[in-house]
């Protein structure tokens, strides 16, 4: 199994808070996992083509004027996946932690994956769209929704976890503790609803890709 980080977004310029580091842009973290039978899994989608050509339609213009994303396709993940090679139909899967604008504007990009996420989570989205946080765009085409109780019995590192369907026992799925800030479907600390997701051993290959 082979993990690769993306960015999937630059947004705006951010100082660093101790001495040293240059200012420099803040980014879309995604994971790009590759399977040895379950083909590619992609952890959050970040900022996808709908986004960067219609940036006010389907991020929000509040959204985009406050974040100052860099908006290049050439760092979403459809066209980072195609120029490693793959085909966006190789992306079998998808992991979000929650359904926030940059977390979810990729997924248009491949509607055959299916789309891992907490109930919860979904519910709050689908509840609060359209507004800052969601955006209904991102899941218009009608993603294969996968989703997921909070409640589990299986154990992780003394961490309540979720074995997502389908997918190989190295990645789970970690509910949230729900805050203020975080629905119940978040994975570890959030707001509504979500979880950690893909947590992957120690004895993974890493990759970074720029």
């Amino acid at each position: 199994m082979e993990i690769r980080h993306l960015n999937c977004g630059s947004v705006r310029t951010i100082e660093a808070t101790y001495d040293g580091p240059q200012p420099a842009p803040a980014v879309n973290h995604c994971l790009l996992v590759e399977t040895d039978t379950e083909g590619l899994v992609l952890v959050e989608t970040g900022l996808g083509l709908g986004d960067i050509r219609d940036p006010g339609g389907t991020l929000g213009t509040e959204w985009v004027e406050m974040t100052r994303p860099a908006l290049t396709e050439e760092e979403t993940a459809v066209r980072q996946i195609t120029r490693l090679g793959h085909a966006p139909s190789d992306v079998r899967h998808i992991i979000v932690t929650h359904l926030d604008v940059d977390h979810s504007g990729g997924l248009p990009d491949f509607p055959d994956a299916q789309v891992h996420v907490m109930a919860a989570e979904l519910d709050a989205a689908s509840a609060e769209a359209s507004s800052f946080r969601y955006r209904p765009a991102h899941w218009a085409h009608g993603p294969q929704w996968v989703t997921y109780p909070h409640e589990s019995d299986e154990q992780w590192f003394g961490f309540t976890a979720v074995q997502p369907k389908g997918l190989p026992q190295e990645i789970k799925l970690i509910p949230s503790v729900v805050t203020p800030r975080a629905t119940p479907g978040w994975p570890c600390t959030t707001a509504n609803g979500g979880f950690c997701t893909a947590v992957m051993p120690t004895t993974t290959t890493v990759n970074s890709v720029n």
